[in-house]
This record gives structure tokens, C-alpha cells and sequence, in this order.
């Protein structure tokens, strides 16, 4: 018995701990269902993939090893009713030497978001994490990075409430 409850704890407690929230453009929403994170230290990047479908073990594997592009783009659309392809998008922060170890060291933030109204389209936002855009409860060790980001992009159209819980692989 203290075995199962044990289990039923870590698969409820890993699915509590899924990325969550939304991007939204003009009025069109991609609901975020899974992420993972990338950290490329020797530029000094940190990138998160928002994911409206969670990956596979496979999946994540190929991403690790270099193949995220591949990957998603034989994904299948998590809505054939809104999508005849895989819509997603990545958020990356960098930071020389690549520290990202709090949200005092992080100064900026690139926001791409691709195919939400259009298939092979996308939107590439650069900002601060100021004014339109807030960065709270921001963790990263080794294992995974988790915030929670929020804001807006007038011009585009675009606005995101953003729960991150990214393993980083």
C-alpha cells in the first residue's frame, strides 16, 4: 500500500509540475502543455521550448542531442482543428559568462513564436523583463529552470501568461 501511494504521489506531482499557460496572437491561443529547457553554455544561452503537446522520452533524447528542429516540425498538430502543423515557441535568454542562476542577472529575453495563425510563420519579439513584460519566481539549478512570465507585444498582437517548468535536458 505505501508503495502504490508513493507512486500515485510522483505521477500527481509530475503532472502538477507540467509548463502551463498560454500565448496568445491575435486571438488565436496556444495553450502550453509541456516545455524543456536547453543550456548552451558555451555562448551563453538558456532556451526553453513551449510546447502545446508534452514529448516523448524519444523525443526529448533527439532534442538533447541536437535535434530540436527536427523534431518538432515531424511532430503532429495537437488541434487539427486549428492547425494542420505543430505550433510552438521557444524563449531564450542569454547571458555572458552563461550565469543564469537568478533574475538579477538576467537582462533581456527573445520570444519566438512560431505558426499560431499561420503555418511557417513567426513572430520574434526581443524585450527586457520590464514594463510590458514581469519575470517572477524565477529558480534555475541544475536539474531545471521555473518561473513565471507574463506580458505583451502590442504591435504584433501577441500576450502570454506563462507557467514554466522545464527540465533541462
Amino acid at each position: 500500500m505505501r508503495i502504490l501511494v508513493t507512486l500515485l504521489a510522483l505521477v500527481i506531482s509530475g503532472v502538477c509540475t507540467a509548463s502551463q499557460g498560454y500565448i496568445e496572437k491575435a486571438g488565436t491561443r496556444l495553450e502550453i502543455k509541456d516545455s524543456v529547457a536547453v543550456l548552451d553554455e558555451q555562448v551563453g544561452k538558456l532556451t526553453i521550448y513551449l510546447l502545446p503537446s508534452r514529448l516523448s522520452a524519444r523525443e526529448k533524447k533527439r532534442m538533447k542531442a541536437g535535434n530540436a528542429m527536427m523534431v518538432l516540425l515531424t511532430k503532429s498538430s495537437p488541434d487539427n482543428s486549428k492547425w494542420g502543423w505543430y505550433p510552438y515557441a521557444t524563449l531564450e535568454m542569454r547571458n555572458t559568462p552563461a550565469d543564469f542562476s537568478s533574475a538579477e542577472v538576467l537582462r533581456s529575453y527573445y520570444l519566438m513564436v512560431y505558426g499560431i495563425n499561420k503555418k511557417n510563420a513567426t513572430d520574434n519579439l526581443n524585450g527586457r523583463f520590464s514594463g510590458n513584460e514581469v519575470l517572477r519566481n524565477y529558480r534555475f539549478d541544475e536539474e531545471r529552470v521555473q518561473f513565471r512570465f507574463s506580458g505583451r507585444q502590442d504591435y504584433f498582437d501577441i500576450r502570454w501568461q506563462l507557467e514554466v517548468n522545464a527540465p533541462l535536458l
